[in-house]
């Protein structure tokens, strides 16, 4: 997807792509972790959150993905 105008005399592009999103378990001395990443790849662009409750991250998960997920 592609828009591209013109607004007060500025010129705007927005290119809209597919992030991929992941979920991952990490456990260290102190428990558990939730990692939360989503990345552009064509971009080389990624955000990633980490959560220390489960619940915090499925919900990071859902809103970045558009779903629900049960918690």
């Amino acid at each position: 997807f592609f828009y591209s105008s013109h607004i007060k005399g500025v010129k705007t592009t927005f290119f809209v792509k597919t992030w991929e999103i992941s979920f991952r378990e990490i456990e260290d001395n102190k428990g558990k972790k939730y990692k939360v990443t989503r990345r552009l790849a064509d971009y080389s662009i990624a955000e990633t959150r980490i959560f220390r409750s489960k619940k915090k991250a499925l919900k990071q998960l859902a809103e970045w993905s558009n779903q629900s997920f049960d918690f």
